[in-house]
């Protein structure tokens, strides 16, 4: 579903192409990068990244039948420093934003909602990390529930 970027690319193109034909050396090019495959999205492929979320969307409300949530770290990683983007990497850029992204756009694909609890300090480095919870498409109140409780049980 992601051979073209996806969602997010055909979308993001669509909304930014007249200002990229005109002003993209103002882009950060950087995210130019996660924008520009969506310029190759056809119609059919814009499609059927929708059908195969639909299906994803009524499969993952399956497995969430009789569930609070389902649980998952909020990042998969810690975060860089600052200073590491200094250099204008752009697969460098690339692979951490994608990193970062990975859990979170989970629910954004499949429509529910989510909330990130923090869990104290991490490892070796003390950094802090999340422990997210994702609900079912508009839970949020079954969620805010679930999270309630987890925080509770955190705090002890």
């Amino acid at each position: 579903l992601y051979r073209q970027g996806g969602l997010a690319a055909a979308e993001a193109w669509a909304w930014h192409r007249e200002l990229i034909e005109t002003r993209g050396d103002e882009y950060d090019q950087r995210v130019m990068t996660r924008i520009r495959p969506g310029a190759s999205a056809s119609a059919e492929y814009y499609i059927e990244v929708l059908q195969g979320r639909e299906r994803l969307i009524d499969l993952a409300a399956r497995r969430l039948d009789g569930l609070d949530a389902f649980v998952s770290p909020t990042v998969a990683i810690l975060p860089p420093p600052v200073a590491s983007f200094d250099d204008d990497d752009r697969d460098y850029y690339s692979t951490k934003n994608l990193l970062t992204l990975r859990n979170t756009s989970v629910g954004n694909f499949l429509d529910t909602c989510s909330i990130s609890l923090p869990i104290g300090e991490g490892f070796g480095d003390r950094s802090p990390i999340g422990l997210m919870l994702t609900g079912r498409p508009l839970g949020d109140e079954p969620l805010l529930a679930a999270a309630r409780t987890v925080e509770a049980a955190l705090a002890r």
